[in-house]
């Protein structure tokens, strides 16, 4: 997620409390790759490939991409499977940092147990794979978007051929297009606190939520569905419990000095409360007051 800070619309103003017209959603006529179909437990698949001596062959093009795109949904199906040693094996230290906030296989495996004790392990749903033009015989990158619980995301996944293997490499951030008519508001997030020019909003079919992230550390952004009479002393406490099962909407992690668009489809009505901080809600220190905003989402 190493990006500059992207510039600011030209239409300026304190916060995105306005409809905008969003561009449609890029399938990709260009360069796009083959959609490979998953199957059945294409997780297990991709295991017992890894575990098969790679033949040594002419590089084909088009077998590279399809080969590139079948990685990524194979490493979706092991994450939705809940099978570390799958995630493991089709990714690197480098992404794993990145996707997972974890390097090392103990403490993947430990931080992914977390999150999922927690209910903060989402199912990836990949919506698209487009191949940008840079695949080659070793080296490779494809624009994904990809779903997890209300939150859309479009990144750039790098990836290598280790031994005839494809292995997720690295991720940047891009920003996700979304079709249809958005409402959007933008946060700021200071040291230790978060600002919203309001706590309401009309839904009329997707709510873009803007991000500023204004502090020197990277950010994480946690957006809960909360009971319509929740305040942020409830939220406060059920994040800091353990025990408190947590409903989560969408999640991005924010780099400093950057702004990160996290578009949210389909999302009901109802009150959410935005955390944000090093690790809301699982990292070491408590989340506080000023780490919280409530949305009200009407249709």
């Amino acid at each position: 997620m190493n990006r500059h800070r992207p510039p600011r619309c030209s239409q300026k103003t304190n916060y995105l409390g306005l409809f905008v017209l969003a561009s449609m959603l890029l399938v990709g006529p260009r360069g796009a790759a083959a959609q490979p179909n998953p199957g059945i437990d294409p997780c297990s698949r991709a295991l017992a490939q890894l575990a098969t001596p790679a033949v040594a062959g002419t590089p084909d093009p088009d077998a590279n991409r399809l080969a590139v795109s079948q990685a990524i949904m194979n490493f979706a199906s092991c994450f939705n499977r809940h099978n570390w040693d799958g995630v493991l094996a089709l990714s690197d230290d480098a992404f794993r940092q990145s996707f997972i906030g974890s390097s090392t296989d103990d403490a993947t495996r430990r931080r992914l147990d977390l999150l999922a004790s927690r209910g903060l392990l989402p199912e990836l749903r990949i919506q698209s794979i487009e191949d940008n033009g840079a695949t080659g015989s070793k080296l490779a990158a494809m624009a994904v978007t990809w779903q997890a619980w209300h939150g859309l995301h479009r990144e750039l996944w790098r990836l290598q051929s280790v031994d005839g293997n494809w292995i997720l490499s690295g991720r940047d951030l891009d920003r996700p297009l979304v079709s249809g008519v958005a409402a959007g508001i933008e946060l700021t997030v200071d040291e230790d606190h978060v600002t919203a020019p309001r706590s309401d909003l009309v839904n009329p079919g997707t709510i873009i939520l803007a991000f500023d992230n204004q502090q020197t550390a990277q950010v994480t952004v946690l957006v809960l569905s909360v009971e319509p009479s929740a305040s942020t002393s409830s939220v406060v406490g059920a994040c800091n419990d353990p025990d408190t099962p947590l409903d989560p909407a969408a999640s991005v992690s924010i780099d400093p000095g950057s702004i990160v668009y996290l578009p949210l489809i389909e999302l009901p009505p109802g009150r959410y409360a935005i955390l944000t901080g090093a690790d809301p809600c699982i990292g070491s220190e408590p989340m506080t007051h000023d780490e919280i905003a409530l949305l009200d989402v009407t249709e």
